[in-house]
């Protein structure tokens, strides 16, 4: 993606989403300080959720830099953070078809930060 991305007025970045179920599919943000200088967030954690509503106690799907099974893989490298898909085992199976999602990233004195939140779309899969 070129251009910059929104932020909220938090500072969030406001980046909505659209992904196509089935597919192996990534998104990639990269990390600065608050004076927008590149932060080097090797060794940090993310965690990002989709749920139906912000305010809903279900979680849709989730990514994680340590993934279990029905998990999709976050990773921290240099200043960027990347949500992937594997397709067939990440999305094909999703019954949702739009959503809201944040990421957090942690830091090694595990403080949090969100960086990114926005809507979702899901393309559904037609060829099965």
């Amino acid at each position: 993606m070129t251009g910059t991305i929104p932020r909220a007025d938090d500072g969030v970045l406001r980046d909505d989403l659209v992904i196509a179920q089935g597919s192996a599919w990534n998104r990639t943000w990269s990390i600065t300080d608050s004076g927008g200088s590149p932060l080097d967030v090797t060794g940090w954690t993310v965690r990002a959720q989709i749920r139906p509503f912000p305010e809903w106690p279900m979680t849709l799907f989730e990514w994680t830099t340590s993934p279990n099974a029905g998990m999709g893989l976050a990773l921290v490298s240099g200043n960027t953070v990347t949500l992937t898909l594997n397709g067939d085992s990440d999305s094909a199976l999703w019954i949702f078809t739009s959503g809201y999602y944040d990421v957090l990233l942690r830091n090694p004195s595990n403080v949090p930060t969100r960086i990114v939140e926005g809507s979702i779309r899901v393309s559904p899969l037609i060829t099965r």
